[in-house]
């Protein structure tokens, strides 16, 4: 009689189990599934010797997977059901374990959705009441004015410092003139892209850049900041405006951006454009 283990787990089961654990045995179980073979067939799509099939084969035909039917003098090999109705039977004993797990976590995953929705929605209020103030940075280098004036216009200057640092600038699209826009990638020490938009307002000639900056895609359609994993109060539509003065053979240069949120995104900003106009510098004295 089968002594019957915990669950449903038999004597016969463990010898199953055994069976199937050698990896030859169980491409064996896998080949005769598409029908019967012979030896002489499995050991050729196996490459394994025929004694070593016969081997396996008889390991398998004593745990009940499979029969053989002489003929001629070939012998065939097929598989038998019983042994994978057994298993059946017991795998479905944990059948609710996983069903209740996918419940659980879909139940989970729901929660989670709902507590990032309310999240999001409390503190995109909470900016909208937050207070806005001008960010405000000035800067002097030795350089002259129009080589200054190249670091906002010509691609290949802008490349060499846009964004804070270990960031870097790989690609640029310049389309200077007042209703233009430029797309400008900065990319992390990780290596995701970041495009920005400079959607030109006003120019006047070495002398000022009025613009439009948003973050977009690389197809240069505006992107909502959360979607890219930023915070919500990430500034959008923010009016940049940059002045240029000829200081002997030096250059004086103001940026004002407009209408930042006064939480710690304003930090963030004056870290990165601060750290970005160190890039500048740095590039005029290698120029």
């Amino acid at each position: 009689m089968t002594r019957i283990f915990l669950l449903g787990y038999t004597e016969d089961m463990k010898s199953t189990w055994i069976a199937l654990a050698e990896p030859n045995r169980l491409h064996i179980v896998e080949l005769l599934r598409d029908g019967p073979l012979t030896v002489g067939e499995i050991a050729e799509r196996l490459r394994l010797h025929q004694p070593q099939v016969s081997k396996h084969l008889r390991i398998l035909g004593d745990a009940g997977f499979v029969e053989v039917h002489p003929l001629a003098n070939r012998r065939i090999y097929q598989l038998q059901a019983k042994p994978f109705e057994e298993l059946d039977t017991w795998l479905e004993t944990f059948k609710h374990v996983w069903e209740t797990r996918l419940d659980a976590l879909d139940e989970y995953l729901h929660q989670l959705q709902e507590e990032q929705h309310r999240e999001r929605e409390k503190t995109m209020t909470d900016t909208n009441n937050v207070k806005k103030r001008d960010l405000v940075v000035t800067r002097t280098f030795n350089a002259p004015l129009e080589l200054v004036w190249k670091a906002w216009t010509e691609p290949e200057h802008v490349m060499r410092w846009w964004g804070p640092n270990y960031f870097t600038s790989p690609t640029c699209e310049i389309d200077f003139r007042e209703g233009g826009t430029s797309l400008v990638c900065m990319r992390s020490p990780e290596g995701q892209d970041f495009y920005s938009t400079w959607t030109y307002r006003k120019i006047v000639p070495l002398q000022q850049i009025e613009f439009i900056q948003n973050l977009a895609g690389k197809d240069g359609r505006r992107v909502d900041p959360v979607k890219m994993g930023l915070r919500p109060d990430f500034p959008q539509d923010m009016r940049t405006v940059v002045t240029f003065k000829a200081v002997g053979d030096q250059t004086e240069l103001t940026i004002t951006e407009y209408d930042l949120p006064d939480t710690q995104m304003f930090e963030y900003a004056e870290l990165g454009l601060n750290q970005s106009l160190d890039k500048m510098a740095a590039s005029f004295a290698r120029a």
